[in-house]
């Protein structure tokens, strides 16, 4: 729950920060920006994890052997401690 509630405030805060630093002719590119990034934050919260998460994958092109190089519970540390340090910065 409070993670959920700071997912919350983080959000409403980002999209406030982007209304005070947009010009008002350029208040309509928002949404865009916001669109264009979401599209390779789904490509790495997906696609690469899966790959990395994927011991074929990893033994194939990474030469780790059978074992993954990322497990589900080290995804998620690693992108909630991004999300806090981005969120900070």
């Amino acid at each position: 729950l409070l993670m959920i509630l700071l997912a919350a405030t983080q959000d409403i805060a980002v999209d406030g920060w982007a209304l005070t630093l947009l010009s008002k002719e350029h208040l309509g590119w928002a949404s865009t920006c916001q669109s264009l990034g979401l599209t390779p934050g789904f490509f790495v919260a997906f696609t690469v994890f899966l790959a990395f998460n994927s011991p074929e994958f990893c033994a194939t092109y990474l030469g780790t052997g059978m074992t993954p190089v990322v497990t589900l519970k080290g995804f998620i540390h690693m992108t909630g401690w991004l999300y806090i340090s981005i969120a900070i910065l």
